[in-house]
């Protein structure tokens, strides 16, 4: 039995989505064969209303939080501002932040680029890789049926 490709177009954005992915995950192996660790001290917290999404034309009113980082190494980025996501509703207090100052938070960074930091959980390391591959691997799937007619 052969597969053959239905959606030429299709199957063509997937190539290109898979070398982005490739490459993002180079990066990111790169990043960690590289990168130091260290800890970072919440120093200051920002809260504000926004509008926030939970699928295709779904929206909520949110609450987003950032937290400043002052990190404890020699070449560390001072001041570095982070996610500390987000509370649905609007003025939601800061108890619901992933963070709170004072709070000892687990960081990489690179120190040839101190600008490229993440908090040491795999799904800030991660996210965007396994985002872009999903979506190829989707694609990809997707250039192998057959198109469908909405009139029969």
């Amino acid at each position: 039995m052969v597969i053959a490709i239905q959606r030429p177009v299709m199957f063509a954005i997937s190539m290109v989505l898979a070398v982005v992915a490739v490459w993002f995950i180079g990066d990111r192996c790169l990043f960690l064969i590289g990168a130091i660790h260290t800890t970072g001290n919440v120093v200051d917290m920002v809260a504000e209303n926004d509008s926030c999404e939970c699928g295709k034309g779904c929206r909520y009113d949110c609450t987003r939080y950032q937290v400043q980082l002052s990190l404890q190494s020699v070449g560390a980025p001072s001041g570095l501002w982070i996610s500390a996501g987000d509370a649905r509703g609007f003025n939601r207090p800061a108890a619901e932040a992933r963070y709170r100052i004072g709070q000892a938070v687990p960081m990489l960074f690179n120190p040839r680029n101190p600008a490229e930091s993440y908090p040491n959980r795999a799904a800030d390391l991660w996210r965007v890789p396994l985002m872009i591959l999903l979506f190829q691997v989707m694609l990809m799937v997707g250039s192998f049926t057959p198109k469908r007619s909405w009139f029969g």
